[in-house]
């Protein structure tokens, strides 16, 4: 599906997903430009076509390689898999950048990525971070990058609230599962939610956070069978 809208220019706020009974519902948060580790925990997730892999953003900036993370995920939307990215923060600074100076800037290091860096064109990179959705919804699940702002009329349509809200502990708790990161957790603290199959579950555990105890993982969940699959930092 996703390949398929990356050619386009049909942008969507979100997209309702209808799974596949075949395959695994897999989430991954928070990459921050950790290529070795996101391919590390695609090996060890063993990863097929049958699968869908929600990425729940903020897939690039603040680690060392976010142009090396945005081509393995094009990679694998252009080779068949169905991978399912979504907006986060950081790649709202990218939409930013683009829109005031046509330009995709990754930080650290805050140079203009130029014609021929990576393996694909720039009008593709554009693509991909334009035609990124706020959520995805998949039976009762929703996929979003920071969570959902339950004082608003319509949480629904708060996208700032689903790329920036913080401390997302809402009091009632929804009786729809809500998949987010954004907000770096300690690694028991995401464990227990899994464990206790909580409807709301933060999978950011900080995987740049190597120099913080408990943190330093990028994590990915099978929702089909509540198990999560835990990847070390391997960057250095």
């Amino acid at each position: 599906m996703y390949k398929q809208i990356i050619n386009s220019k049909d942008y969507h706020f979100h997209y309702d997903i209808t799974s596949n009974p075949k395959g695994r519902v897999l989430v991954i948060a928070d990459i921050h430009g950790c290529i070795k580790s996101l391919n590390a925990l695609l090996e060890k997730i063993e990863l097929t076509k049958d699968d869908t892999l929600f990425l729940l953003g903020d897939m690039i900036n603040k680690g060392p390689c976010s142009l090396e993370v945005l081509d393995r995920i094009v990679e694998l939307i252009y080779d068949g898999y169905n991978i399912l990215p979504l907006k986060g923060n950081h790649e709202s600074f990218i939409i930013e950048d683009l829109d005031e100076n046509n330009q995709i800037i990754f930080r650290p290091g805050n140079e203009p990525l130029t014609e021929g860096q990576g393996k694909y064109t720039l009008n593709e990179y554009s693509l991909f971070f334009r035609q990124l959705p706020y959520y995805y919804k998949i039976e009762n699940t929703i996929m979003v990058h920071a969570g959902l702002n339950f004082e608003a009329d319509n949480p629904l349509t708060d996208y700032e609230s689903m790329m920036w809200i913080r401390e997302f502990e809402p009091d009632n708790i929804p009786d729809f599962r809500i998949i987010h990161g954004h907000n770096s957790s300690i690694l028991k603290r995401i464990k227990s939610s899994v464990e206790n199959d909580e409807m709301i579950i933060n999978l950011d555990n900080g995987c740049y956070k190597t120099h913080k105890i408990f943190m330093g993982n990028l994590l990915c969940l099978n929702l089909t069978t509540m198990t999560l699959f835990e990847q070390p930092n391997i960057e250095s």
